[in-house]
């Protein structure tokens, strides 16, 4: 919680800041090269919602045919294909999460990235008393609910981790009643289908949200972001618009990918012990690895742009500020390091601690020289303010 809170508001402090190349966030005209990567940057996002759209209809159909036929063995590996296709477009996004999927505190935010994904935030005990209590039955159990206990994150827990332990403490009710333990291994898994099912379908249901926030003929999101400037009560100027799409980009790629998903693991943020495997991220589907290539992949459209010319990024607008040196530098580091990422082995991340740690503290490495060319470089170049939180990390 306290890294998610720190998290917010440092992006807030980001967006809300003055910038350092102009005098006023709410005189200035945008430039055409501005409104272009805004505009572009739109797209992109956009389009990546519908596509995670497609992958959560997807996901929703598997579980619903595994909760009516939980012993069947193929639907179980039919919903775990549909929640890695989701999960691998949702990790893409995290980079791009400006607008309706921000948090409250940025300009536009509604915070509803955590309803569908909240890690850091996640409880595997949360989960497992949900289990208990059935609650994931209530029709308003997407409201009434923490969002620890759903999401695509809650997910994975229920459609990978095969065990019949759970990971609350003794005293908790679930154990001190006996209530776990009367459970048998059948009982636990037809609940983790069922479980799955509402799940997923709270998944869909935010997913279709967020297109529909973006869409041109409906809440116009686009619209929004491009038509930054004077009389926008959301980004009166395109400075605060950057500002919002390159400090997101900057907070997840320097605090998210680099400290918290390599950082903590490695032992070198948050932790009291050599190394901290049990803070990856993707601790049953194994997958914390692809989700960290897929961050960066997210990372490298918004610098490039998402079609297949590289046109429309805020490496074009960074050229604009006769910087073109940087751009190259900036799309050459995020490729060092997703193919750092690549050359893992093995691939699951927790044995790859254990066996081969210098491997993954290149990737680190790797990682933080694309980070360090973000929060310095860019943001000089871009007029951007980056918080005490950001700009006084040196590690």
């Amino acid at each position: 919680m306290r890294s998610c809170l720190a998290f917010a508001t440092a992006v807030a402090l980001l967006c809300c800041s003055e910038p350092t190349s102009r005098p006023s966030t709410t005189a200035t005209p945008p430039t055409q090269s501005e409104m272009q990567t805004l505009e572009l940057a739109g797209i992109c996002i956009q389009g990546g919602y519908a596509a995670f759209l497609t992958e959560a209809q997807r996901l929703a159909a598997a579980t619903e045919q595994l909760a009516a036929n939980p012993s069947d063995e193929a639907l179980w590996t039919e919903a775990k294909a549909a929640w890695v296709a989701a999960m691998e477009r949702w990790q893409e996004q995290e980079a791009m999460h400006i607008g309706p999927a921000s948090s409250v505190t940025l300009p536009g935010g509604q915070g509803l990235r955590d309803e569908v994904y909240s890690w850091p935030l996640v409880s595997r005990c949360v989960v497992e008393q949900t289990l208990v209590n059935q609650n994931y039955q209530q029709p308003d159990f997407p409201v009434l609910s923490l969002v620890n206990a759903r999401g695509l994150a809650a997910l994975e827990y229920l459609l990978f981790y095969e065990g019949t332990d759970n990971g609350c403490g003794p005293t908790a009710s679930i154990n001190s009643s006996g209530s776990w333990a009367a459970l048998s291994p059948e009982e636990l898994r037809n609940r983790k289908a069922a479980y799955a099912k509402a799940v997923a379908a709270d998944i869909l249901h935010r997913a279709q949200e967020l297109v529909d926030l973006w869409a041109t003929d409906k809440g116009n999101f686009p619209r929004t972001l491009t038509t930054a400037g004077p009389g926008n009560g959301t980004f009166p100027s395109a400075q605060v618009a950057l500002n919002t799409l390159a400090g997101v980009l900057v907070l997840h790629v320097d605090k998210e990918v680099k400290d918290q998903k390599l950082g903590r693991p490695l032992g070198l943020k948050e932790c009291t012990t050599g190394t901290c495997p049990e803070t990856l991220e993707s601790r049953y589907a194994k997958r914390s690895r692809q989700h960290l290539i897929a961050n960066l992949r997210g990372a490298k459209k918004i610098l490039r742009g998402c079609n297949e010319d590289g046109v429309g990024g805020l490496d074009e607008l960074i050229r604009t500020r006769e910087a073109p040196d940087l751009a190259k530098q900036l799309v050459a580091a995020n490729e060092a390091a997703i193919q750092a990422l690549e050359a893992i082995s093995p691939d699951d991340l927790e044995a790859a601690l254990a066996q081969n740690p210098d491997a993954v503290k290149s990737a680190y490495t790797a990682v933080k020289t694309f980070s360090d060319l973000l929060k310095n470089e860019l943001v000089l170049v871009l007029g951007l303010q980056l918080p005490s939180l950001v700009s006084g990390d040196n590690d």
